[in-house]
């Protein structure tokens, strides 16, 4: 995944090494990379690439999702919309074991507060979300890492408004305005 005009998502064999040839790519005008930077790449288990991006607007994230096996200048399966849950800039995702995503939004300006939104597996368009976790209690300044263990448990790496690195982990239940476990 680069973050440029010209880029794109590259896939190499398991046994890949060294100067490695990419068994495929995909990238081109219909990707809908050539508006917009990829910053996060997240598979499901079923195969699905999900690339997040940051609109030359601030205002318009998106994530795109690609089934498996696309290849070359192809436009995405389903896009979701997660400027409609009011965040423009998106810096992490993964998806859990049932094949649900995980994006970590982070709502323009100041300060930097992050939300971890959670959509179903076949969430398309402006998809409300399955659950939010955000607010003060969770202190999420500044996210720019997520995974999702088989227990469905979230990690995060972020830093704090004085830029301090941290990691916090939060229940497979956590919803809403709960802080780290």
């Amino acid at each position: 995944l680069t973050g440029d005009y010209e880029g794109g998502v590259a896939v190499y064999a398991a046994n890949a090494n060294g100067a490695a040839t990419p068994v495929r790519t995909i990238q081109g005008a219909l990707t809908l990379f050539s508006d917009e930077y990829g910053v996060a790449l997240a598979l499901d288990r079923a195969g699905t690439i999900y690339v997040a991006t940051i609109s030359i607007d601030p205002a318009a994230g998106q994530v795109y999702a690609f089934a498996p096996g696309l290849s070359g200048n192809v436009a995405p399966t389903r896009t979701i919309a997660v400027i409609s849950n009011g965040s423009g800039n998106l810096f992490a995702m993964d998806t859990d074991i049932a094949g649900n995503l995980y994006v970590v939004g982070l709502a323009p300006g100041l300060p930097l507060i992050s939300t971890i939104y959670e959509f179903s597996s076949t969430a398309s368009g402006a998809a409300t979300p399955i659950r939010t976790i955000a607010g003060a209690n969770a202190s999420l300044a500044a996210v720019r890492g997520l995974r999702i263990d088989a227990a469905g448990n979230i990690y995060i790496a972020a830093a704090t408004t004085a830029q301090a690195p941290y990691i916090a982990a939060f229940a497979s239940t956590a919803s809403g305005n709960i802080g780290p476990s």
